[in-house]
């Protein structure tokens, strides 16, 4: 039904905005991120191959 197909847009629409809201205060905060901490990972396993190559 119609109903239920705007209930399911808002609820997309309210994730979305929760979601920016929660990032943007997280980057305001200096927090690390999952994607910061994966970028590090990244890096720190380069730099331990290299050095034992």
């Amino acid at each position: 039904p119609e109903i239920i197909e705007k209930g399911e847009e808002k609820k997309k629409e309210i994730e979305g905005k929760i979601r920016e809201k929660v990032e943007n205060m997280l980057s305001q905060m200096n927090v690390a991120t999952k994607n910061d901490i994966q970028k590090l990972e990244k890096r720190i396993a380069t730099l331990e191959k290299k050095r034992k190559g």
